[in-house]
């Protein structure tokens, strides 16, 4: 008899969605579009504040949030939602920075940042967080990053020798 383990959600598969997320209209996607970068911002500022943790936006920014969350939210916090809003927008921010790609919307899947390095990628910032606060240090945003900046390498790496060697 086999057994399999559940797989983790990978980058580029929808998240898990309990429910369906309701249509957005073009003007509604882009107004929250339009309003992540102060999201991010405002998370910026709340750590810097509350915890004297500087963001600012490199990979190990991603490693001292899993720090934070691990010693503070040992328990999802209450105001669950409004922290998932705020980390999500820094992480995505973080990735696009980092390595492109643009905000998109699905009711199936949620905000999500896709074309990640110029390559067909895409995140899921607030469900990542959300299974963060959830689940704990084994969804670790740091470690996510690491997952897609490996992707991002292996993914260029081949388009640059594409045609370059011959057998």
């Amino acid at each position: 008899m086999l057994l399999f383990k559940k797989k983790a959600n990978l980058p580029n598969q929808c998240p898990p969605s309990q429910t369906p997320l309701p249509p957005l209209s073009t003007v509604e996607v882009k107004r929250f579009i339009s309003e992540i970068h102060a999201g991010a911002e405002t998370h910026r500022r709340s750590m810097a504040e509350v915890f004297h943790v500087v963001m600012d936006y490199t990979p190990e920014s991603l490693d001292d949030l899993d720090e934070l969350i691990s010693r503070h939210w040992r328990k999802p916090p209450p105001q669950l939602e409004m922290m998932v809003h705020e980390f999500g927008c820094y992480v995505g921010q973080t990735f696009r920075r980092l390595h492109g790609g643009e905000w998109t919307y699905c009711t199936d899947c949620g905000w999500a940042v896709e074309g990640i390095g110029g390559h067909d990628l895409k995140i899921y910032p607030f469900a990542k967080v959300r299974q963060r606060f959830l689940v704990g240090k084994c969804e670790s945003l740091g470690c996510h990053y690491d997952l897609i900046r490996g992707q991002v390498q292996r993914l260029s790496c081949k388009e640059e020798f594409a045609g370059k060697i011959a057998f």
